[in-house]
């Protein structure tokens, strides 16, 4: 299904919403906004950042996301050991952030 523009509007996110995204890991202060609030509090703050983008333009849905850094580059290989450990904190992060998810 095609919208007036000829563009598909059939499960898409873009171009049709804004997405505001905080970014960062929630471990790390120094890695994004994730990381230097609490979570309860950093979820209201993205929801408030959201709230002001759908209040400059209503006409356009907004979309709150979270872009998780959760592994950063390295110079060389890592270890699979490192690799599993660090998906295990993602996923033990994931629920502590959003236990009921």
């Amino acid at each position: 299904m095609a919208g007036e523009d000829g563009l598909s509007k059939v499960g898409a996110i873009l171009p049709f919403n804004r997405i505001v995204a905080y970014y960062g890991n929630f471990l790390s202060t120094g890695m994004g906004v994730l990381g230097q609030y609490p979570a309860p509090e950093m979820l209201e703050r993205l929801e408030a950042e959201v709230q002001k983008w759908q209040a400059a333009d209503p006409t356009t849905p907004v979309m709150p996301a979270i872009d998780y850094i959760a592994i950063t580059a390295q110079a060389g290989a890592a270890p699979m050991a490192n690799i599993e450990r660090e998906c295990r904190m993602v996923r033990l992060t994931m629920r502590l952030i959003w236990p009921n998810k």
